[in-house]
């Protein structure tokens, strides 16, 4: 494989991992499901009532199921 390659996958995993880790630690401190979407070339780590907000004021434009179908992860508060 190149170089280049190898790299770019180990950085992309990296970013991944890095907002898989926010999510969890935002979901257990705000107590909200929080998705990792991965967006113009960027992982997104967003809230869903945020998401449901911006779809009712136009900001988004498809339906809050869509997004939770594909979010590359989906961040879940553990019960206490």
């Amino acid at each position: 494989m190149n170089i280049v390659k190898i790299f770019r996958e180990w950085y992309f995993n990296f970013r991944k991992n890095r907002a898989i880790k926010k999510a969890d630690c935002l979901a257990q401190e705000r107590r909200q499901k929080y998705l990792v979407l991965y967006w113009r070339k960027q992982f997104i780590v967003m809230s869903m009532q945020r998401i449901k907000t911006l779809i009712r004021t136009k900001q988004m434009r498809y339906s809050p199921e869509y997004y939770r179908d594909h979010a590359v992860y989906t961040a879940m508060p553990k019960p206490r």
